[in-house]
């Protein structure tokens, strides 16, 4: 029997695969964590690559309802795959479909892996970027503000980014480390949320991914996301969870693809502690040692910011 699910979008049935699970849940998170209308968003929308070939894109944000209904200037297109598909899988045929439309931006996801692309002025010529721009916004006047921020679609998926990531690209033996390497860097975040800054600095700034592409590390990038770490050890109500020696030490590239997935979410109101992260604990440690490993408290109730 078939399964069938309803589509985020459209709010109809639709068959059940590996790749239509990664495009509906990529299709929530431009909603609910980008804050893409759904007025602008469409699924299998027909591109015309030649004379007698016609493709369908999986996803295409417009700028607006009116333009999705006449299916004129696109500007965002996602290619979806599923998740044992690898990179340049679909890439190629991505950036036909940007070549063949107004396209500024695209972005090919299996749930696991995520690309960002800006579409540069010269033909067929692309730009790597870390994230989206949220609705409203464009490459390089990233701002994200406190207020703004909102609880995670999907942090299960988060969680299983990051891993895969780290252990595809940052080669260790220590798991612990690694592992308390990702916890630092929540700490981080949640230091971030319980300031009095109005403006979020666990973010990573376009000119900083740039940097960390062509030179391997960003200062600025790395000396915020460390002082943020730095006042989290420092906080009274975490005074039995650090010792002060604790230090982030993974390469910044893969520090960075932590701050993407997080800094558009809240996890002071998200449960962080649930689910999702005990899967995430599970994939480093098993059986007494996870429960070990677990620092508790993750999350406290928050208190006056200092």
């Amino acid at each position: 029997m078939t399964n069938k699910i309803i589509c985020y979008i459209r709010g109809v049935e639709v068959t059940e695969t590996p790749e239509e699970k990664v495009r509906q849940e990529y299709a929530r998170q431009l909603v609910e964590e980008y804050d893409y209308p759904k007025e602008n968003i469409d699924l299998e929308v027909p591109i015309q690559l030649g004379r007698d070939d016609k493709k369908r894109a999986d996803i295409v944000i417009y700028p607006s309802p009116h333009d999705k209904d006449k299916r004129e200037n696109h500007y965002i297109i996602v290619e979806c795959k599923e998740p044992n598909a690898k990179l340049p899988d679909g890439e190629a045929q991505l950036k036909a479909y940007i070549n063949a439309t107004t396209t500024q931006i695209g972005v090919w996801t299996n749930g696991l892996e995520l690309k960002f692309w800006k579409r540069l002025k010269e033909p067929d010529r692309y730009e790597e970027k870390a994230n989206l721009p949220r609705y409203g916004e464009r490459y390089g006047d990233k701002k994200i503000l406190k207020k703004d921020l909102r609880p995670s679609s999907n942090l299960q998926a988060k969680f299983d980014r990051i891993h895969n990531d780290i252990y595809a690209n940052y080669k260790a033996g220590n798991k612990a480390k690694v592992f308390y390497q990702v916890i630092y860097l929540l700490f981080a975040k949640i230091q971030d949320e319980k300031s009095f800054d109005k403006e979020c600095k666990f973010v990573i700034y376009d000119r900083e991914w740039d940097d960390i592409l062509a030179n391997g590390r960003s200062v600025t990038f790395a000396k915020r996301i460390a002082d943020l770490f730095n006042s989290a050890k420092s906080r009274q109500e975490f005074k039995d969870i650090f010792d002060g020696s604790e230090k982030i030490e993974i390469p910044e590239r893969q520090i960075a693809n932590v701050v993407r997935e997080f800094e558009n979410i809240t996890i002071l109101d998200t449960d962080i502690k649930g689910e999702a992260f005990q899967s995430f604990l599970g994939a480093y440690f098993r059986g007494d040692a996870g429960q070990f490993f677990t620092p508790d408290p993750i999350i406290v109730e928050p208190e006056i910011p200092v």
